[in-house]
Protein backbone atom coordinates (compact mmCIF):
# COMPACT_ATOMS: atom_id res chain seq x y z
CA UNK A 1 0.00 0.00 0.00
CA UNK A 2 1.29 3.19 -1.00
CA UNK A 3 -0.54 6.54 0.42
CA UNK A 4 0.51 10.76 0.31
CA UNK A 5 -1.39 10.72 3.59
CA UNK A 6 -2.68 8.31 5.87
CA UNK A 7 -4.97 8.54 9.16
CA UNK A 8 -3.63 6.18 11.85
CA UNK A 9 -7.14 5.93 15.16
CA UNK A 10 -5.65 5.47 18.63
CA UNK A 11 -8.26 3.16 19.72
CA UNK A 12 -6.69 1.00 22.10
CA UNK A 13 -7.95 2.90 25.28
CA UNK A 14 -9.96 1.22 28.66
CA UNK A 15 -12.12 3.88 29.93
CA UNK A 16 -11.99 3.29 33.40
CA UNK A 17 -13.67 6.13 34.55
CA UNK A 18 -16.47 5.04 32.17
CA UNK A 19 -17.86 1.77 34.32
CA UNK A 20 -20.32 -0.11 34.11
CA UNK A 21 -20.97 1.32 30.51
CA UNK A 22 -16.98 1.26 29.51
CA UNK A 23 -15.39 -2.45 30.68
CA UNK A 24 -12.41 -4.04 29.52
CA UNK A 25 -14.18 -6.49 27.30
CA UNK A 26 -15.88 -3.60 25.54
CA UNK A 27 -14.22 0.04 26.28
CA UNK A 28 -15.69 3.04 25.82
CA UNK A 29 -15.07 3.27 22.29
CA UNK A 30 -17.35 0.53 20.85
CA UNK A 31 -20.13 1.45 22.77
CA UNK A 32 -23.00 2.43 20.26
CA UNK A 33 -24.27 6.12 21.71
CA UNK A 34 -24.86 8.49 19.09
CA UNK A 35 -27.14 6.98 16.32
CA UNK A 36 -26.71 3.51 17.30
CA UNK A 37 -23.07 4.50 16.63
CA UNK A 38 -19.97 3.94 18.31
CA UNK A 39 -17.65 6.75 18.91
CA UNK A 40 -14.77 4.67 16.67
CA UNK A 41 -17.37 4.20 13.83
CA UNK A 42 -17.70 8.05 13.87
CA UNK A 43 -13.90 8.43 14.26
CA UNK A 44 -13.82 6.26 11.19
CA UNK A 45 -16.39 8.06 9.31
CA UNK A 46 -14.74 11.51 9.94
CA UNK A 47 -11.21 9.87 8.84
CA UNK A 48 -12.26 8.35 5.73
CA UNK A 49 -13.90 11.68 4.57
CA UNK A 50 -9.96 13.23 4.54
CA UNK A 51 -8.53 9.91 2.78
CA UNK A 52 -9.82 6.90 1.37
CA UNK A 53 -10.92 3.82 3.74
CA UNK A 54 -7.71 1.83 2.79
CA UNK A 55 -5.35 4.53 3.79
CA UNK A 56 -7.03 4.60 7.54
CA UNK A 57 -4.98 2.59 9.66
CA UNK A 58 -6.13 1.46 13.67
CA UNK A 59 -3.43 1.21 16.47
CA UNK A 60 -5.56 -1.32 19.21
CA UNK A 61 -5.11 -3.39 21.97
CA UNK A 62 -5.09 -7.01 21.07
CA UNK A 63 -7.69 -8.30 23.49
CA UNK A 64 -9.85 -6.25 21.41
CA UNK A 65 -9.59 -7.73 17.90
CA UNK A 66 -12.92 -9.06 17.59
CA UNK A 67 -14.50 -5.79 18.32
CA UNK A 68 -12.25 -3.16 15.93
CA UNK A 69 -12.65 -6.03 12.84
CA UNK A 70 -16.77 -6.34 14.19
CA UNK A 71 -17.43 -2.29 13.63
CA UNK A 72 -14.94 -1.82 11.10
CA UNK A 73 -15.82 -3.95 8.31
CA UNK A 74 -14.43 -1.67 5.54
CA UNK A 75 -10.81 -1.39 7.89
CA UNK A 76 -8.53 -3.23 5.65
CA UNK A 77 -7.21 -5.96 7.72
CA UNK A 78 -3.66 -5.90 6.97
CA UNK A 79 -3.87 -2.23 8.59
CA UNK A 80 -5.12 -3.16 11.84
CA UNK A 81 -1.95 -2.60 14.14
CA UNK A 82 -1.94 -5.06 17.74
CA UNK A 83 -0.69 -3.93 20.56
CA UNK A 84 -0.19 -6.69 23.47
CA UNK A 85 -0.92 -4.52 26.20
CA UNK A 86 -1.59 -1.25 26.40
CA UNK A 87 1.36 1.36 27.31
CA UNK A 88 -0.14 4.76 26.75
CA UNK A 89 -0.17 7.05 23.90
CA UNK A 90 3.59 7.40 24.06
CA UNK A 91 4.33 3.76 23.25
CA UNK A 92 1.20 3.59 20.64
CA UNK A 93 2.71 6.53 18.54
CA UNK A 94 6.28 4.81 18.48
CA UNK A 95 5.42 1.43 16.99
CA UNK A 96 3.13 3.79 14.65
CA UNK A 97 6.45 5.88 13.32
CA UNK A 98 8.25 2.77 13.39
CA UNK A 99 5.53 0.73 11.20
CA UNK A 100 4.64 3.89 9.13
CA UNK A 101 8.37 4.58 8.40
CA UNK A 102 8.84 1.22 6.72
CA UNK A 103 5.40 0.93 5.02
CA UNK A 104 4.44 4.10 4.19
CA UNK A 105 7.81 6.38 4.21
CA UNK A 106 6.42 8.77 2.25
CA UNK A 107 3.63 9.56 3.39
CA UNK A 108 2.25 12.16 5.94
CA UNK A 109 0.44 10.63 9.16
CA UNK A 110 -2.41 12.36 10.99
CA UNK A 111 -2.83 10.31 14.32
CA UNK A 112 -6.12 10.74 15.96
CA UNK A 113 -7.97 9.78 19.25
CA UNK A 114 -10.63 7.13 18.67
CA UNK A 115 -13.06 8.21 21.83
CA UNK A 116 -13.34 12.32 20.94
CA UNK A 117 -16.84 13.90 19.98
CA UNK A 118 -16.83 16.16 16.89
CA UNK A 119 -20.33 17.32 16.29
CA UNK A 120 -19.61 19.57 13.27
CA UNK A 121 -16.89 17.67 11.67
CA UNK A 122 -16.53 19.51 8.11
CA UNK A 123 -14.37 22.26 10.34
CA UNK A 124 -12.28 19.49 11.92
CA UNK A 125 -11.68 17.80 8.28
CA UNK A 126 -10.46 21.01 6.84
CA UNK A 127 -8.22 21.45 10.11
CA UNK A 128 -6.66 18.14 9.76
CA UNK A 129 -6.28 19.10 5.91
CA UNK A 130 -4.34 21.97 6.48
CA UNK A 131 -2.34 20.04 9.08
CA UNK A 132 -1.64 17.47 6.73
CA UNK A 133 -0.38 20.04 3.83
CA UNK A 134 2.14 21.59 6.36
CA UNK A 135 3.25 18.86 8.42
CA UNK A 136 4.28 17.37 4.31
CA UNK A 137 6.52 20.11 3.93
CA UNK A 138 8.02 20.52 6.81
CA UNK A 139 10.25 18.24 9.89
CA UNK A 140 7.91 19.97 12.67
CA UNK A 141 5.54 17.53 15.15
CA UNK A 142 2.07 19.36 14.17
CA UNK A 143 -0.93 19.54 16.47
CA UNK A 144 -4.74 20.56 16.32
CA UNK A 145 -5.24 23.11 18.88
CA UNK A 146 -8.93 24.64 19.41
CA UNK A 147 -10.25 27.48 21.88
CA UNK A 148 -9.60 26.81 25.59
CA UNK A 149 -12.73 26.62 27.99
CA UNK A 150 -12.09 28.25 32.14
CA UNK A 151 -11.29 25.46 34.11
CA UNK A 152 -10.79 22.49 32.14
CA UNK A 153 -7.44 21.46 33.77
CA UNK A 154 -7.38 17.84 32.30
CA UNK A 155 -6.21 18.37 28.95
CA UNK A 156 -2.72 19.92 27.68
CA UNK A 157 -2.54 23.54 26.79
CA UNK A 158 -0.16 25.34 23.98
CA UNK A 159 1.32 28.64 23.95
CA UNK A 160 1.76 29.86 20.51
CA UNK A 161 4.01 32.00 18.58
CA UNK A 162 4.06 33.28 15.32
CA UNK A 163 2.43 32.11 12.03
CA UNK A 164 4.29 30.05 9.79
CA UNK A 165 2.27 28.41 7.78
CA UNK A 166 -1.79 27.06 7.13
CA UNK A 167 -4.91 29.43 5.76
CA UNK A 168 -6.21 32.34 7.16
CA UNK A 169 -9.19 30.27 9.12
CA UNK A 170 -6.78 27.70 9.98
CA UNK A 171 -3.25 29.07 10.54
CA UNK A 172 -0.08 27.13 11.62
CA UNK A 173 1.87 29.02 14.63
CA UNK A 174 4.94 27.33 16.23
CA UNK A 175 4.72 26.32 19.75
CA UNK A 176 6.49 28.60 22.67
CA UNK A 177 5.24 26.39 25.93
CA UNK A 178 3.43 22.87 26.07
CA UNK A 179 1.33 22.74 29.30
CA UNK A 180 0.01 19.06 29.94
CA UNK A 181 -2.71 19.19 32.54
CA UNK A 182 -1.86 22.58 34.53
CA UNK A 183 -3.70 23.47 37.41
CA UNK A 184 -6.76 26.40 37.71
CA UNK A 185 -4.72 29.16 38.55
CA UNK A 186 -1.74 28.18 36.05
CA UNK A 187 -4.71 27.57 32.84
CA UNK A 188 -6.35 30.96 33.96
CA UNK A 189 -2.83 32.64 33.37
CA UNK A 190 -2.37 30.63 29.92
CA UNK A 191 -5.80 31.60 29.09
CA UNK A 192 -5.31 35.52 30.03
CA UNK A 193 -2.55 35.99 27.79
CA UNK A 194 -4.24 35.55 24.51
CA UNK A 195 -2.51 33.00 23.13
CA UNK A 196 -2.83 29.82 24.11
CA UNK A 197 -4.92 26.69 22.64
CA UNK A 198 -6.38 23.77 24.00
CA UNK A 199 -4.02 20.40 22.78
CA UNK A 200 -7.01 18.04 21.06
CA UNK A 201 -4.82 14.88 21.22
CA UNK A 202 -4.05 14.56 17.59
CA UNK A 203 -1.00 14.30 15.80
CA UNK A 204 0.40 15.23 12.32
CA UNK A 205 3.89 14.46 11.01
CA UNK A 206 5.74 12.51 8.92
CA UNK A 207 7.25 9.31 10.62
CA UNK A 208 10.80 10.36 10.50
CA UNK A 209 9.99 13.35 12.64
CA UNK A 210 7.86 11.76 14.54
CA UNK A 211 10.73 8.51 15.30
CA UNK A 212 13.33 11.45 15.88
CA UNK A 213 11.69 12.64 18.46
CA UNK A 214 10.68 9.96 20.15
CA UNK A 215 14.71 8.13 19.63
CA UNK A 216 15.55 12.14 21.23
CA UNK A 217 13.23 12.28 24.30
CA UNK A 218 12.00 8.92 25.11
CA UNK A 219 14.96 6.35 24.04
CA UNK A 220 13.25 3.99 26.43
CA UNK A 221 10.21 3.13 24.73
CA UNK A 222 11.01 4.14 20.90
CA UNK A 223 14.38 1.66 20.73
CA UNK A 224 12.79 -1.29 22.14
CA UNK A 225 9.41 -0.92 20.50
CA UNK A 226 11.13 0.35 17.01
CA UNK A 227 13.53 -2.63 17.37
CA UNK A 228 10.74 -4.79 17.53
CA UNK A 229 7.36 -3.14 15.87
CA UNK A 230 7.50 -5.60 12.58
CA UNK A 231 9.07 -8.28 14.20
CA UNK A 232 6.97 -11.17 15.79
CA UNK A 233 3.91 -11.06 18.53
CA UNK A 234 6.03 -12.66 21.07
CA UNK A 235 9.47 -9.97 20.39
CA UNK A 236 6.83 -7.12 20.28
CA UNK A 237 4.83 -8.08 23.78
CA UNK A 238 8.50 -8.37 25.63
CA UNK A 239 9.48 -5.20 24.30
CA UNK A 240 5.91 -3.59 25.68
CA UNK A 241 6.37 -5.28 29.03
CA UNK A 242 10.19 -3.36 29.64
CA UNK A 243 8.69 0.11 28.33
CA UNK A 244 7.35 2.78 30.69
CA UNK A 245 3.33 3.93 30.56
CA UNK A 246 2.39 7.35 29.79
CA UNK A 247 1.18 9.94 27.48
CA UNK A 248 3.14 11.25 24.42
CA UNK A 249 2.55 14.72 25.90
CA UNK A 250 4.54 14.30 29.00
CA UNK A 251 7.19 12.14 27.33
CA UNK A 252 7.72 14.30 24.04
CA UNK A 253 5.25 17.33 23.27
CA UNK A 254 6.10 19.27 26.97
CA UNK A 255 9.43 18.97 26.19
CA UNK A 256 10.04 19.50 21.71
CA UNK A 257 11.03 22.44 20.61
CA UNK A 258 9.97 21.16 17.00
CA UNK A 259 6.02 21.47 17.99
CA UNK A 260 3.69 23.72 15.91
CA UNK A 261 -0.17 23.57 15.27
CA UNK A 262 -2.95 23.89 13.63
CA UNK A 263 -5.20 26.62 15.08
CA UNK A 264 -9.14 26.30 14.84
CA UNK A 265 -12.03 26.60 16.40
CA UNK A 266 -13.61 23.18 16.50
CA UNK A 267 -16.45 21.99 18.61
CA UNK A 268 -15.46 18.40 20.21
CA UNK A 269 -15.61 16.84 23.53
CA UNK A 270 -13.09 14.03 25.02
CA UNK A 271 -15.52 11.56 26.28
CA UNK A 272 -13.05 10.49 29.17
CA UNK A 273 -15.70 10.23 31.83
CA UNK A 274 -19.35 11.03 33.08
CA UNK A 275 -19.61 14.79 32.84
CA UNK A 276 -17.81 14.96 29.27
CA UNK A 277 -19.98 11.92 28.28
CA UNK A 278 -23.39 13.82 29.16
CA UNK A 279 -21.74 16.81 27.30
CA UNK A 280 -21.79 15.11 24.55
CA UNK A 281 -25.28 13.26 24.50
CA UNK A 282 -26.48 16.59 24.89
CA UNK A 283 -28.19 18.28 27.96
CA UNK A 284 -31.60 19.84 28.84
CA UNK A 285 -32.76 22.96 30.62
CA UNK A 286 -32.34 21.92 33.39
CA UNK A 287 -28.79 20.29 32.87
CA UNK A 288 -29.87 16.66 32.59
CA UNK A 289 -28.21 14.36 29.70
CA UNK A 290 -29.54 10.75 29.13
CA UNK A 291 -30.07 7.94 26.84
CA UNK A 292 -32.70 5.28 27.44
CA UNK A 293 -35.78 5.82 29.44
CA UNK A 294 -35.33 8.46 31.69
CA UNK A 295 -38.28 9.72 33.75
CA UNK A 296 -37.01 13.39 35.51
CA UNK A 297 -39.26 15.16 38.29
CA UNK A 298 -37.98 18.60 39.65
CA UNK A 299 -34.23 17.27 39.33
CA UNK A 300 -31.46 19.23 37.86
CA UNK A 301 -27.71 18.93 36.20
CA UNK A 302 -28.09 14.56 36.65
CA UNK A 303 -26.56 12.14 33.46
CA UNK A 304 -27.85 9.23 33.41
CA UNK A 305 -27.32 6.33 30.68
CA UNK A 306 -30.12 3.33 30.76
CA UNK A 307 -29.50 0.31 28.44
CA UNK A 308 -33.18 -1.70 29.09
CA UNK A 309 -34.60 -0.05 32.74
CA UNK A 310 -36.22 2.43 33.13
CA UNK A 311 -34.68 5.40 35.48
CA UNK A 312 -37.18 7.62 37.60
CA UNK A 313 -35.07 10.42 39.37
CA UNK A 314 -37.41 12.77 41.59
CA UNK A 315 -36.21 15.68 43.16
CA UNK A 316 -32.06 14.81 43.16
CA UNK A 317 -29.11 16.66 41.46
CA UNK A 318 -25.66 16.48 40.33
CA UNK A 319 -26.22 12.34 40.09
CA UNK A 320 -24.44 9.75 38.08
CA UNK A 321 -26.76 6.89 37.34
CA UNK A 322 -25.87 4.12 35.14
CA UNK A 323 -27.94 1.25 34.05
CA UNK A 324 -25.72 -1.48 32.06
CA UNK A 325 -27.22 -4.97 32.33
CA UNK A 326 -26.81 -6.35 35.42
CA UNK A 327 -24.67 -3.41 36.98
CA UNK A 328 -25.75 -0.27 38.11
CA UNK A 329 -23.53 2.82 39.28
CA UNK A 330 -25.35 5.71 41.51
CA UNK A 331 -22.54 8.40 42.58
CA UNK A 332 -22.46 12.33 43.15
CA UNK A 333 -21.03 13.83 39.96
CA UNK A 334 -18.40 15.42 41.90
CA UNK A 335 -17.00 12.06 42.42
CA UNK A 336 -17.43 10.50 39.44
CA UNK A 337 -12.95 10.35 38.92
CA UNK A 338 -13.52 7.85 41.26
CA UNK A 339 -15.13 5.47 39.20
CA UNK A 340 -11.39 3.99 38.32
CA UNK A 341 -11.17 2.75 41.50
CA UNK A 342 -13.66 0.10 41.11
CA UNK A 343 -12.41 -3.26 40.35
CA UNK A 344 -12.11 -4.29 36.36
CA UNK A 345 -13.32 -7.46 37.74
CA UNK A 346 -16.54 -6.05 39.16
Amino acid sequence: MSHDAVIVILAGGMGRRLWPLSTTKRPKQFVPLFDRKSMLQKTFERATAVVGADAVKLVGNLQHEDLYVEQLPQLVRENLILEPEGRGTAAALALTAAICAEAVPGAVIAAIPSDHVIPKPAEWIEAVRTGLDFARDNDLVVCLGTTPRPGETKFGYMVTGETIGGSESHPVKMVRQFHEKPDAATLKDLMSRGSCLRNMGTLLFQPRVLASELERLAPAIYSRISASANDSPATLKRAYAEVPTGSIDEFVLQRSERLAVVSGRIESTDAGDFASLGDAVGRDDRGNASTGRVISVDSSNNTVFSDNATVALVGVSGLVVVVEGDRILVCPAEESQRIKEISEDT
